[in-house]
């Protein structure tokens, strides 16, 4: 709710985000055993024995096989993934999107810490300061028992009670905080909503060979009759 399509499209086509996909681990169409499963990077064919150098060929391989589109009107984003093996394809798709919500929720996780030990410091000051108050006003009232009596002192003890009041409003508001913090902090709701999720093509998206043979044919009659 707090970014926009474009950036979960962005997001999406990270070199962190691409990385974190090809470390992982799902179902190897290469092998006929069922519970088989290999990186991402290792069912790619690569053409380098570097690990480092395997990385950086596979990120350059998904930046061209999964593609992004992001609506700004519907705030949705639509996600593409071309592989040999459909399977792979779902579940390249699945785990990217995984992946996204990780990512919200370590980023929201982190802000809600940094603000939970702002807050505990500032809290921690306003207690002091709260408990500064009460003496100061307890001090007053003990050593003036005939403050009403003297314009003067009555509007010193106005002064000082109203610090106090101020001292204690700020530090219950802070505590409050506090716990709202403490809250975000443990909350692992997702912050995206997947409307449709990947699933196993039955047929390939190309090659279509019910174009293909027609178009060959008609290509190899027109180059026929040009030579002819």
């Amino acid at each position: 709710p707090t970014e926009s399509p474009e950036f979960y499209a962005e997001l999406m086509q990270s070199r962190e985000l691409l990385t974190r996909l090809l470390l992982t681990k799902m179902p190897d169409p290469r092998k006929g055993t069922r519970g088989d499963s290999a990186r991402l990077v290792d069912i790619m064919k690569l053409r380098s024995d570097d690990p480092a150098r395997r990385i950086e060929l596979g990120v350059k391989e998904l930046e061209k096989s999964m593609t992004t589109e992001s609506n700004v009107r519907t705030n949705l984003v639509k996600v593409t993934v071309d592989n040999r093996y459909p399977t792979v394809a779902s579940r390249e798709a699945n785990a990217a999107l995984a992946l996204v919500n990780s990512f919200n929720l370590e980023q929201r996780t982190s802000r809600a810490r940094a603000k939970r030990i702002y807050l505990q410091g500032r809290t921690a000051q306003a207690k002091t300061d709260l408990v500064t108050a009460q003496a100061r006003y307890r001090d007053f009232l003990t050593s003036n028992r005939q403050w009403r009596t003297s314009p003067t002192l009555s509007s010193d003890e106005e002064t000082l009670r109203r610090n106090e009041d101020v001292a204690s409003d700020l530090y219950l508001s802070l505590e409050k905080q506090v716990e709202s913090a403490k809250i975000d902090e443990f909350n692992d709701a997702a912050l995206i909503t997947v409307v449709d999720s990947a699933v196993t093509p039955v047929r390939a998206y190309w090659p279509r060979f019910s174009l293909l043979i027609p178009g060959a044919i008609l290509m190899g009659i027109f180059v026929g009759v040009t030579i002819a």
